[in-house]
């Protein structure tokens, strides 16, 4: 609630170029009821919200109708980070926050870290000097590598950024203007087009020739993404795995199916 304790995180995570949002709990600046966020993967949240006190009941009540609003689905697991003094308040974060009201238990995160204030702030809420949040990081990286198939889907995530701006930067680099720059642009996946859909370029309409040119990116980003990924040192062992039933099973191949646009000649 306190945007001064926030900043030096807000610093922090800025600085390593890790994307993120800052709500303070005032409920007016929180997305509206049913248009939160199903994309979170880390929460650091101050178990009080509404002063310097011991967090009681009610302020497990305030922190209920925030974090209701801020998610709106779980579509992923997510770590939450509880930022407080109070250790001993993670089970009461858990009972009464994460309870079946309001469909929070559908909304729990996979596991709570809690990050005591104190290495950080003084008990009036002030920076400590020496505070170093590179610790933080390493508490974070020990705690996630427990966790080896969230580890491994965060490096997915990570090089599909990544790779797309790669991409974009090689052949959509900046020039001295937007028209320059524009007109290169359009040369380029003209170019793309053609050689995707070759003969029949010239019956073919816009929507047709923006798809064909993104193809040759499309299928550029697949094979700079697997060359990547593979390149990667993976920890989560496969074979330790059971096999997924055929209810599951149905379930997976009517997403593979339908994710799959077919294409029309």
């Amino acid at each position: 609630d306190q945007i001064e304790q926030a900043l030096p995180l807000i610093k922090y995570l800025s600085i390593n170029k890790l994307p993120f949002k800052y709500f303070s709990g005032e409920l007016g600046d929180l997305p509206e009821i049913d248009n939160g966020f199903d994309d979170i993967r880390i929460i650091f949240l101050d178990l009080n919200l509404q002063d310097n006190r011991i967090p009681e009941r009610p302020h497990f009540a305030k922190l209920k109708s925030v974090l209701n609003r801020i998610i709106n689905k779980v579509t992923h697991p997510y770590l939450l980070v509880a930022w407080t003094r109070h250790e001993d308040h993670l089970k009461e974060l858990n009972d009464y926050v994460f309870d079946n009201s309001l469909g929070m238990d559908q909304k729990k995160p996979f596991h709570i870290i809690c990050v005591n204030k104190i290495s950080f702030f003084d008990l009036d809420g002030t920076e400590q000097p020496e505070s170093d949040y590179k610790d933080l990081k390493v508490t974070l990286e020990e705690q996630l590598s427990q966790f080896s198939e969230l580890e491994c889907l965060f490096k997915w995530e990570n090089l599909i950024h990544r790779i797309t701006n790669e991409i974009s930067s090689d052949f959509f680099p900046p020039d001295i203007d937007y028209s320059q720059w524009a007109e290169k642009t359009r040369s380029t996946l003209n170019t793309f087009a053609i050689a995707s859909i070759g003969r029949h370029y010239d019956s073919s309409d816009v929507s047709t020739k923006v798809n064909a040119a993104f193809e040759v990116i499309n299928q550029l980003f697949m094979d700079k993404l697997e060359t990547a990924f593979y390149s990667e040192n993976h920890t989560l062992d496969l074979s330790s795995s059971t096999k997924v039933d055929d209810k599951y099973k149905m379930y997976i191949n009517k997403k593979l199916i339908t994710g799959t646009p077919l294409k029309q000649d």
